[in-house]
């Protein structure tokens, strides 16, 4: 998320949506325009979640427009932006139906209500992304996409299209593009009031509580464009069998003042504590200690301005691909860098060099 940055969202006074936006305002600053087919003129529900996130400090403003109508979208977003003086820095998607009903029950006029947020609407807003270089789409979808489940075929569906048009957008149309293929949100959204949780923990899809949500969605975030899962438990056989490895959602770079015999153990946001293996013979990129003061002056101006760019603060050890910079993010950050370090900043560097860090110090040489 950019900080400070502009946000059109579907679904966001739903019940995932509204403590999400308010978590990412207050986070980031950023501003919303929420738009969905509710009128709160009409439905006191709305007009109380709507007065929730209406804080000092917060600019959350709601449209009451249907994701399914491509005109009544780009009409929002222009009107927001020239409220704003700036145009869209991306979409997040999170409208979407649920109702349960067996295939065999099933017709065109139940069905398509529930498909139709994530695929009209999907395509609706991909073209209006599109309109906006630079910006990126975000798509809130479900691992009932994936996993075999009675009574939900038209969302799961409508979930697995919103996975493959992502795929296709990163990989074909060079929008910079995430999916989050979601389990469950405790108590929240399509899970509210759900019989049927204890069932699908049992078959290895979690339920977050949202706090652990809105933080799984920064950390995803940060992530290369694409399909993201989240909310698997990987011990469980169903699942087992259908993943090919889990890796590390991010990283983590320890530096620390202690003895060399001394154990590091560091705590991660969701309270799990893992003990910190030292790499001997560190590199510069590995914050030995050993830059010049030229590096060190030069990484210090990088630095901050990735954290201008980015909104989120960088680390030595990030790599750009990791940071969420699109093809054309990348042309208008060099010419920031540029500008900051008084230095040309080669196209290869920002694709060569495996950090940041390598890269600071390569523009001193």
């Amino acid at each position: 998320m950019r900080r400070g940055g502009r946000y059109l969202v579907t679904g966001g006074a739903g019940g995932v949506g509204a403590p999400l936006v308010a978590s990412l305002a207050d986070r980031y600053g950023a501003r919303f325009l929420l738009v969905g087919r509710r009128d709160p003129e009409r439905d006191a529900a709305l007009r109380t979640v709507l007065s929730g996130l209406a804080v000092p400090g917060r600019d959350v403003r709601y449209r009451s427009v249907d994701v399914r109508d491509a005109e009544a979208l780009e009409r929002a977003a222009a009107e927001a932006e020239a409220a704003w003086g700036g145009p869209l820095d991306g979409v997040l998607h999170l409208a979407g139906d649920y109702r349960f009903r067996p295939i065999a029950e099933e017709d065109p006029a139940d069905w398509e209500p529930i498909r139709q947020p994530k695929v009209i609407g999907l395509l609706n807003l991909a073209d209006l992304v599109r309109r906006r270089p630079g910006a990126r789409l975000v798509t809130f979808s479900s691992l009932l996409g994936h996993l075999a489940s009675a009574g939900c075929a038209a969302y799961g569906a409508g979930n697995a299209f919103a996975d493959a048009f992502t795929e296709h957008l990163v990989a074909r149309a060079g929008v910079t593009a995430h999916s989050l293929a979601w389990g469950l949100w405790r108590g929240l959204g399509v899970n509210e009031d759900n019989p049927y949780e204890a069932a699908a923990v049992q078959r290895g899809v979690l339920s977050l509580p949202a706090d652990q949500g809105h933080l799984l969605t920064r950390v995803l975030l940060r992530r290369p464009p694409g399909v993201l899962y989240a909310g698997l438990n990987p011990r469980a056989a169903e699942i087992r069998t259908r993943m090919s490895g889990t890796g590390p959602l991010e990283r983590l770079s320890c530096h620390s003042p202690g003895l060399p015999g001394e154990p590091l153990v560091y705590t991660d946001p969701f309270g799990v504590t893992a003990e910190v293996v030292r790499e001997e013979n560190a590199s510069p990129a590995d914050g030995d200690g050993s830059l010049t003061p030229v590096e060190s002056a030069t990484w210090e101006t990088l630095r901050q301005t990735m954290t201008d760019f980015t909104g989120q603060p960088v680390q030595p050890g990030d790599r750009l691909y990791e940071l969420g910079v699109s093809s054309i993010q990348l042309l208008q950050l060099r010419a920031r860098l540029e500008a900051a370090l008084g230095v040309d900043v080669p196209n290869a560097a920002l694709f060569e060099q495996p950090t940041l860090l390598d890269l600071a110090c390569s523009l001193t040489r």
